[in-house]
């Protein structure tokens, strides 16, 4: 079952395919980060990692988002490559879009207000069979901003 986080910034993992999913058959992981707050933007994306169980066998030429970072021994943690961290966390400022043609609005749009990874997956058998069921689970670390602005006004001492 696909699922997605509640706050500022929705993160969700998921996939098409209806399930129950075939061992050895390739099929792939939605990864996605939505802008779900009315008011501010993706500031800066820290972290994006995927944390999958051993017997999940991420398909690593199908999957140029992330890469092998580590296991406890039960499970394996891929993170987002550098690239990848690179191009989402482009500078939208005034200063840094200047002369570029591109407004603060259009950045913030393609850079910051949905981010989709895709990366293949098959579930291997293990020594004691197949399993029935395995939790997959992303963990983001991000910086999230948000400015308000109030007009007030002002008179002259009487």
């Amino acid at each position: 079952k696909s699922e997605a986080t509640f706050g500022p910034i929705n993160l969700g993992i998921g996939n098409t395919a209806s399930q129950p999913f075939i061992t050895e058959e390739e099929y792939f992981f939605n990864i996605g980060l939505k802008r779900e707050a009315s008011e501010g933007n993706l500031k800066k994306l820290n972290s994006l990692r995927l944390i999958i169980p051993k017997e999940i066998e991420i398909v690593t030429d199908n999957c140029d988002d992330f890469g092998f970072s580590g296991s406890d021994g039960s499970f394996n943690f891929y993170d987002l490559k550098q690239e990848k961290l690179l191009e989402t966390n482009k500078d939208c400022s005034d200063a840094a879009l200047k002369n570029t043609g591109l407004s603060k609005e259009d950045c913030i749009r393609n850079y910051k207000e949905q981010l989709v990874y895709l990366c293949d997956f098959k579930i291997n058998e293990t020594n004691q069979g197949v399993l029935s069921y395995a939790v997959v689970r992303a963990e983001a670390d991000y910086n999230y901003e948000v400015q308000k602005s109030i007009l007030i006004d002002i008179l002259p001492k009487q």
